[in-house]
């Protein structure tokens, strides 16, 4: 019971990784302009970021901040 607790709080971070491109796709926004207001050197990063690798809760939170949408909508899986 209690490792099934640990697995329903997990974060799925390659789905997260996947509403991030799906949103910026959407607005329009490509990897460079996110990586720029984001305050990246280049746009390797956004890569790392919709393949799920290196997200933080933090990192997620200002991406969201810059493509418009609530945290909650990047967590939201379909």
């Amino acid at each position: 019971m209690k490792g099934e607790k640990q697995d329903r709080y997990q974060l799925d971070f390659w789905s997260i990784g996947n509403n991030i491109r799906k949103v910026r796709e959407e607005r329009g926004i490509s990897k460079f302009d996110l990586a720029n207001e984001l305050g990246l050197s280049d746009d390797r990063s956004i890569y790392y970021y919709e393949n799920g690798d290196k997200l933080t809760l933090q990192r997620i939170a200002q991406i969201s901040k810059v493509l418009g949408v609530t945290v909650d909508s990047l967590l939201v899986f379909n």
